[in-house]
């Protein structure tokens, strides 16, 4: 089904990896961020649904080590225009995104699917993909392999058993997110909260927040022990700002378990593989801010 993985989370946020010297990691967020936010705004003024809202993110250390790179980020030339300084009530300091936001990539899924060049062939299970001379044969259960010029793999953690180019380059990750009521909530949150964990602003009265990350998890199952997770990372970053304790959790409306896929660098894996084959793959934790930027480079690098 359409976004049934980890691209139907309710929401999610732009969150860019930072570094104060690693220029690769420097170059290529920015550019994400860069190119994903104007990709969000021209969709979103084509489209009567709600797919995203940019209102900053607020970023606060978990601890002294933390704290001394937020303030190493903060004094470097390259995030002079992107990172802010903040203070929180508590004279909590952290940085500020203002370029962040929030999206719904299921949402943003099902509208990019009505576009006239895109059809959505669901129900089939493509087991392998081997090399012909000149196409690709696609073999899908009970069904005669299909032929393309180019092939694309976007499956996640699942895309290392399509080619065994991608095999030992890809670890799955289990994230599970929680949606509470906004009936609760002390106060109305601005931006994105990040901390422990994240939390989003209200989002048609409910809050979303999380996330664990079980690495070598591969089965897409709530457990009650990632909600208790998400609730300790709630309380420890948005403390009593938005519901108590108690609060939160009879509060608690629906938990969503989906598997993500990493890689050792913690870069995504995108271009040609092979002749006729792309792929763009390992977008961690922060695809929503990537895997449209990768679109855009591979449509580049390929433009039929």
């Amino acid at each position: 089904a359409l976004a049934h993985g980890a691209s139907g989370n309710w929401a999610g946020a732009l969150f860019p990896r930072l570094s104060a010297s690693n220029l690769r990691i420097q170059a290529f967020y920015l550019e994400a961020l860069a190119h994903t936010t104007r990709w969000l705004e021209a969709l979103q003024a084509e489209s009567p649904e709600l797919l995203w809202r940019p209102c900053g993110l607020s970023l606060y250390a978990k601890n002294g080590q933390q704290q001394e790179k937020l303030e190493q980020w903060l004094k470097a030339d390259v995030y002079q225009q992107v990172l802010h300084p903040v203070q929180a009530a508590s004279g909590e300091r952290g940085v500020f995104v203002a370029a962040s936001g929030w999206v719904r990539p299921g949402e943003i899924c099902r509208v990019l699917a009505t576009h006239p060049r895109i059809r959505v062939l669901a129900g089939r299970n493509v087991e392998a993909m081997t090399p012909g001379e000149t196409l690709w044969h696609v073999h899908c259960t009970g069904q005669a392999p299909r032929l393309y010029s180019r092939v694309l793999i976007a499956a996640s953690w699942l895309s290392a058993r399509l080619t065994p180019l991608l095999q030992n380059r890809l670890r799955p990750v289990r994230g599970q997110i929680e949606r509470i009521s906004s009936a609760y909530a002390r106060a109305p949150l601005a931006s994105i909260l990040c901390k422990e964990g994240y939390v989003l602003p209200e989002i048609q009265g409910y809050h979303v927040f999380g996330a664990s990350y079980e690495r070598g998890q591969d089965v897409p199952q709530v457990t009650q022990a990632a909600v208790e997770g998400n609730l300790q990372r709630l309380r420890a970053t948005a403390g009593n700002f938005l519901v108590t304790p108690d609060q939160a959790a009879a509060s608690l409306v629906e938990s969503r378990a989906a598997i993500r896929a990493e890689t050792q660098d913690h870069f995504p894996i995108y271009g040609q593989l092979a002749p006729g084959l792309l792929a763009s793959v390992g977008h961690g934790s922060r695809g929503l801010l990537t895997a449209p930027y990768v679109a855009h480079l591979l449509a580049m690098m390929d433009p039929a």
